[in-house]
């Protein structure tokens, strides 16, 4: 399993929910503390992340990947994945799920 980039994005909050809503996904604003981890996260829909601040990991299948801040990640409907919250501070990330 490969981690889809969509793009790396440089626009403003309210820019990019718009994107994403025209792209049929929700858009909301998430937070973790670090050392927090969801562990066997899975959605019936394609979900969308992408951090805003701090550090993230996101792995699927054991393929781990810590995205930079603007860079969008699709993560496939019906596709098991570990979040890690990384680094001394906490992390904000915007996350949408493809709606039905």
């Amino acid at each position: 399993m490969e981690f889809i980039l969509e793009k790396e994005i440089m626009m403003t909050g309210n820019e990019i929910e718009r994107d994403w809503r025209e792209r049929g996904f929700g858009c909301a604003e998430r937070t973790g503390e670090p050392g927090e981890v969801w562990h066997d996260l899975l959605y019936d829909a394609d979900a969308l992340f992408m951090v805003i601040e701090g550090g993230m990991e996101i792995d699927i299948a054991g393929l781990a990947r810590q995205p930079e801040s603007g860079e969008e990640i699709l993560i496939p409907a019906e596709t098991v994945h570990v979040v890690r919250i990384v680094g001394d501070i906490p992390a904000r990330w915007l996350q949408g799920l493809r709606q039905m």
